[in-house]
């Protein structure tokens, strides 16, 4: 149960790292 948990929050925590990512390499590409 714990482990399950960990992980999902895991993904959770890489899929808003990514979300948050994507916005600012656009930028820097624009910028570029």
């Amino acid at each position: 149960m714990l482990n399950a948990l960990s992980s999902d929050l895991a993904l959770g925590s890489v899929m808003t790292y990514i979300d948050l990512m994507d916005p600012l390499k656009t930028f820097l590409l624009g910028l570029s």
